[in-house]
């Protein structure tokens, strides 16, 4: 669900913890615990406001895109998926696409492409998509080998893939191939 601050102001009330506060206190317990159940929770948190472009500037001056870059190199499957989310999420505003860029999340969602969890998949060739809106990025992405899987998702019996694929080889119109007949 999309907000606004006046909606936020009333649901938190006058005494009521600030978002600001309460993201950096979700950051803070994720980064002192060692209980893997909590960081996947608390990661699953700060992911869920991701969805909201309200919290992107809050989000950004916490340095959660780059926490949840960092997460892509964890080995629980889970945090990565929950971190793959959370980016995807947030590459649709070109200021974070370029933040979660320069943190080195590329390359690790282009090999994340080839994961056995379809969620991971759909949302790193998402967050690619969107991260393509910006030139440079795209420049970046020019290479055959991710051209060449996502032509590969194209033929996808996976709707979800198959339009993401879609989508993303618009940046690259000299590389589209048709769309099979679903």
């Amino acid at each position: 669900m999309f907000s606004s601050q006046s909606y936020l102001d009333k649901k938190t009330g006058q005494d009521g913890l600030g978002r600001l506060a309460y993201l950096k206190q979700l950051v803070t317990e994720y980064q002192t615990t060692s209980n893997a159940s909590s960081k996947k929770e608390i990661l699953a948190n700060l992911a869920n406001f991701s969805y909201d472009p309200i919290n992107f500037d809050k989000l950004k001056a916490l340095r959660i895109p780059i926490l949840f870059v960092q997460c892509l190199y964890e080995e629980d499957s889970d945090l990565i998926e929950i971190a793959t989310a959370g980016l995807c999420n947030l590459s649709a505003d070109l200021s974070c696409a370029s933040l979660i860029d320069s943190a080195g999340a590329t390359p690790e969602l282009k090999r994340l492409l080839c994961s056995s969890r379809e969620a991971v998949v759909l949302s790193a060739a998402t967050a690619l998509y969107y991260m393509a809106f910006d030139s440079g990025l795209r420049q970046k992405m020019d290479d055959s080998e991710l051209l060449a899987c996502m032509d590969d998702f194209v033929a996808s019996k996976n709707s979800r893939l198959r339009n993401v694929a879609a989508v993303f080889l618009d940046h690259f119109p000299q590389r589209l191939k048709e769309l099979p007949a679903a």
